[in-house]
């Protein structure tokens, strides 16, 4: 039998009051987000039109779900950065990131994105404030990031 490894924390609430640092990722890291002219400046990023349906459906979160605060995101290349704070425990991380990914993916047409997610919950106002620098500086260390794929 083959071992898949647990993507969540075991035993806990993902319905929990608080701050978690979202990261999605595309299918075997293609750039599907932004249009080839913004990989030779990242001061000047544009979205392709997956891009685009992306962050309208990252901006519709706190719409879809009220009791959910987008304080930061950012749409690189190949994957998606999201800080998000539950406010009550209406709401699911799991559901919120699934259904998400489920309106990209209705735009795109295809299938583009990884099976799962990662998720990291914040604990500190320290992390927080590191994890809010990180997603705001991410695009310009497009190159100097782990996600990074050459053209």
């Amino acid at each position: 039998m083959k071992y898949q490894k647990r993507r969540r924390m075991q035993h806990f609430d993902y319905s929990s009051v608080g701050a978690y640092f979202i990261t999605i990722c595309t299918l075997q890291r293609q750039n599907y987000f932004w249009t080839k002219d913004s990989f030779k400046e990242t001061e000047d990023i544009s979205y392709s039109d997956i891009g685009k349906a992306a962050a309208k459906a990252i901006e519709r979160i706190p719409v879809v779900y009220p009791s959910v605060q987008l304080t930061e995101y950012v749409i690189m290349p190949n994957h998606i950065h999201l800080l998000l704070e539950l406010t009550d425990n209406d709401n699911n991380i799991t559901n919120i990131i699934n259904q998400t990914k489920g309106r990209i993916t209705k735009e795109a047409n295809c299938l583009i994105f990884q099976k799962s997610f990662h998720d990291h919950i914040i604990r500190t106002e320290k992390e927080y404030s590191i994890i809010r620098h990180y997603i705001r500086n991410n695009p310009r260390k497009w190159k100097e990031d782990c996600y990074f794929l050459a053209e």
